[in-house]
């Protein structure tokens, strides 16, 4: 019974990040106070969270591509193999984990079918996962040497151009489509003024001769319409 409410009040939690994977250990319960205002504003200060929070292990990713390729998967429900391993070494090596919190349910799925860990996902998870992750730059600094946010700024980055299937190594081919469709636009502006003025000077030649400008050109030659049935009264308006 004694080890029963121990690990009652013990939560083993898998957080992810763009640098890497952690594995938090919880020490106190929180699931019927943690909504209350003054629990929150307790978590919220950097000691109390090292309090009840530490981390029991970190494994980084070993590159940019390989931190995109995780948060790919992760976002599909899927897990890596790099993931997987490092589960199953903390298994076998330092860490019991007979429940492991995962904050993707799908991805919980996916760890539990896959290997011998147990997974669970629940909305108190999320409450956990979102006090870690609010200490977790400063909480780092300990062991990480870079600025997280700009590696979060970089990967989320990326991460939005595959998901718009946007070829990675092409990443200025929107701005060259855009200008070509403007040379585009210009020319086929260009070709219908020169029609315009092509065709009406068959019927008012002289016009051509007394507007230049293409544009206004167009507005006359719209607000003239058939010089035969124009109308005198018009002609202050012209």
């Amino acid at each position: 019974n004694f080890f029963k409410t121990v690990w009652f009040f013990i939560m083993i939690v898998l957080f992810e990040n763009v640098i890497g994977f952690s594995i938090f250990q919880c020490s106190k319960e929180f699931s019927i106070e943690l909504n209350s205002p003054k629990i929150q504003d307790q978590l919220s200060l950097y000691t109390n969270f090292c309090k009840y929070f530490k981390l029991k292990t970190f494994i980084p990713f070993t590159s940019l591509q390989h931190s995109l390729e995780n948060c790919i998967f992760i976002s599909n429900g899927v897990a890596t193999t790099f993931l997987l391993e490092f589960l199953l070494n903390m298994c076998e090596r330092r860490m019991k984990m007979k429940n492991l919190g995962v904050i993707e349910p799908k991805l919980a799925t996916f760890i539990r079918q896959k290997s011998i860990v147990k997974t669970f996902s629940s909305e108190t998870l999320f409450e956990y996962c979102r006090i870690i992750r609010f200490h977790f730059e400063k909480f780092s600094k300990s062991f990480f040497c870079r600025e997280i946010q700009k590696a979060q700024c970089g990967i989320s980055h990326l991460f939005s151009q595959s998901k718009m299937k946007i070829d990675l190594r092409k990443a200025d081919g929107m701005i060259i489509q855009s200008n070509l469709l403007i040379e585009q636009f210009d020319k086929d502006l260009n070709f219908f003024s020169m029609i315009s003025k092509e065709w009406y000077s068959w019927y008012f030649p002289e016009l051509a001769k007394i507007i230049s400008d293409p544009y206004l050109f167009s507005l006359i030659i719209r607000f003239l319409g058939n010089k035969d049935k124009f109308p005198k009264k018009k002609l202050g308006e012209l």
